[in-house]
């Protein structure tokens, strides 16, 4: 189940399950952003180990555009995108209030991405 970007209703249960889907991932980290407004360029985040930085991001309300892929994805209230950020994204958002979920999973089966934009060692050490 590597088809990215996953995008649902939020509901806890469901994203713990979809999470569940893939083997070897722990949450590393949680945050919530309040009044929220950013544009973030075309960019990917990597472990230097290789393992996968996986990011869930809730959208309570507010205008968000994930671009993905190539393809925009425009989230609607108590949405949820479950997506690698391994992969080059960039993002749009506008008085979001957002709850955002880390994940990281240990080298498995794919190629790991061991360079990009930002390496996340130093933040989840």
């Amino acid at each position: 189940m590597d088809k990215f970007p996953i995008i649902m209703n939020y509901n806890p249960l469901q994203l713990a399950n979809v999470v569940a889907q893939f083997s070897r991932v722990s949450l590393i980290a949680q945050e919530s952003r309040r009044n929220f407004t950013a544009v973030f360029p075309l960019h990917n985040r990597y472990f230097s180990n290789g393992d996968k930085p996986l990011v869930a991001l809730v959208k309570k309300s507010g205008y968000a555009c994930l671009t993905y892929a190539g393809l925009d994805h425009v989230l609607g209230d108590e949405e949820a995108v479950f997506f690698d950020d391994n992969v080059p994204h960039s993002w749009v958002m506008k008085n979001c209030d957002l709850e955002i979920f880390y994940y990281r999973q240990a080298q498995g089966n794919y190629t790991p991405v061991c360079e990009g934009n930002f390496c996340l060692d130093s933040y989840f050490a």
